[in-house]
């Protein structure tokens, strides 16, 4: 009965019910698209971060003492058998060795610091550069070559071909000058990644530091992140017989779990702001609506309907208004997120400084859509109720004689 009176209701007066719906459309809608944005940006971001580092990361004892962050003097020995030994265990997806070193390149009196990485031809944890060569090629050929950005490239005024001089400091500490041949240029279209990477072989590596059969770090990745605080503690024997030191990605990202933290609670600020207005706004108009029908109320409770039926049809309405309202906010906002989520938002030079790319992708999220239709409902019905009890408690003489 209450359900077939709301709906009388709903139609009759439409137009002041309309605004009322506008509002929790619109509340519903900002939560659905910023939900979603955020939660995009999240995964993007990580997606980015982990794959590059890796879920695990293994180094020599004394690594996180050395005062050099390219140290080439806490050595693996032997990572060949590591990475293959590593790479049979199960959880692991892939595990690859890899020489990271300081150097400088010189071309025609011009000279730029950068960061070399020594990879395999098929690395995984640098895809950003491997899959973004616009001259040349990555790591292929017989020769050993480099593989700068396209930027750098220009810098020294260097192109696919060109030999360029590279300064490094061996592993016995002493200053060393070799040529090598740039065979591919990239542009990830990465800050950071862009303005300090150089890529050759590691094995090219090995031979350009003067190191063999070694290198300084190991990277893992795992089928699933949040299993590597045990797989660690699983196979801690190996790591100890060989004498590395394994360190997970939230030890490594430790500042950067502070942002998600941050981005979590920025989520929760924006919704409780959106509650906040939303709830104003669509209390505000279901009081005008109940009171303007106050005299409708009245006659009820005076021909004998108690107060708390009152009170029950004008919830039902709101039940009613909630669950339409909330409806149509997601009909328009889970295709505005699923369209970003495909497509991406160019967030500029903003989300580059941050080392992952020009594009966020949003990510639909059906626990943060069911909060948001819940949310919809919730406001409508508790704005329902407030109006109900407050229509109820006006004098009966009194909103007869001022009907």
């Amino acid at each position: 009965m209450f359900a077939k009176m709301a709906l009388r209701n709903l139609w009759k007066y439409r137009k002041r019910m309309l605004v009322v719906m506008i509002g929790i459309v619109m509340s519903v809608l900002v939560m659905e698209v910023i939900g979603g944005m955020l939660a995009g940006m999240q995964t993007t971001f990580f997606d980015q971060i982990l794959r590059g580092s890796g879920h695990v990361q293994l180094h020599a004892r004394g690594w996180d003492d050395r005062l050099d962050a390219y140290s080439i003097r806490h050595l693996i020995a032997d990572p060949e058998q590591l990475v293959d030994e590593v790479a049979a265990l199960p959880g692991v997806a892939r595990a690859e060795a890899i020489l990271g070193f300081q150097a400088m390149l010189v071309r025609d009196g011009t000279t730029i610091a950068v960061e070399g990485r020594g990879v395999s031809p098929d690395t995984s944890f640098f895809d950003d550069a491997s899959t973004t060569v616009v001259a040349g090629s990555f790591l292929s050929g017989d020769r050993p070559g480099l593989v700068l950005s396209a930027a750098n490239a220009r810098l020294i005024g260097a192109s696919v071909g060109d030999d360029v001089g590279v300064f490094i400091e061996s592993a016995r500490g002493i200053p060393a000058r070799r040529t090598l041949m740039v065979t591919g240029l990239f542009d990830s279209g990465h800050v950071e990644l862009d303005g300090t990477a150089v890529f050759l072989r590691h094995e090219a590596a090995q031979t350009l530091l003067g190191i063999e059969r070694s290198t300084n770090e190991i990277r893992i990745a795992l089928d699933d992140p949040d299993h590597a605080s045990r797989f660690l503690s699983e196979h801690r024997e190996l790591f100890d017989r060989r004498g590395v030191e394994p360190t997970t990605w939230r030890d490594i990202h430790g500042s950067l779990i502070v942002f998600v933290e941050i981005s979590d609670l920025l989520t929760t600020v924006i919704n409780v702001f959106v509650m906040i207005v939303a709830a104003s706004v669509v209390t505000n108009a279901i009081l005008m609506t109940v009171f303007d029908r106050a005299k409708t109320f009245a006659t009820l409770r005076a021909i004998g309907m108690k107060r708390r039926r009152v009170v029950s049809t004008i919830v039902s309405e709101g039940v009613l208004l909630g669950a339409i309202g909330s409806a149509i906010g997601l009909a328009i906002g889970i295709p505005v997120v699923r369209y970003f989520e495909a497509h991406g938002l160019d967030m500029g030079e903003l989300s580059q400084f941050f080392g992952s790319g020009q594009t966020y992708y949003f990510a639909f999220v059906p626990g943060s859509s069911a909060t948001a239709f819940g949310f919809g409902v919730l406001i409508s019905v508790l704005s329902a109720l407030y109006a109900g009890i407050a229509v109820t408690r006006v004098d009966l003489r009194r909103a007869l004689e001022e009907a």
